[in-house]
């Protein structure tokens, strides 16, 4: 029996991981961006910042969740 996989099966886990933990981190950065916009924003310029930076780390999520799914199948 033979333990070791082949490369492109170990390479797809490895990359399944790295969008699992980018996925996880630019959902927290984004919930904390839109947290600080609503909350600590007096200066709507100020607010407008931080609204687009969410939708930035909101749109690499996004991305981190299908590349997931395209490392699974």
């Amino acid at each position: 029996m033979n333990i070791y996989s082949d490369a492109k099966d170990i390479i797809y886990g490895q990359l399944g991981h790295f969008f699992i933990i980018l996925s996880f981190v630019s959902a927290i950065v984004c919930a904390i961006a839109y947290f600080i916009a609503t909350q600590f924003s007096e200066n709507k310029e100020n607010a407008r910042s931080w609204i687009a930076f969410g939708r930035k780390t909101f749109v690499v999520h996004t991305i981190a969740v299908i590349a997931v799914f395209v490392c699974y199948t």
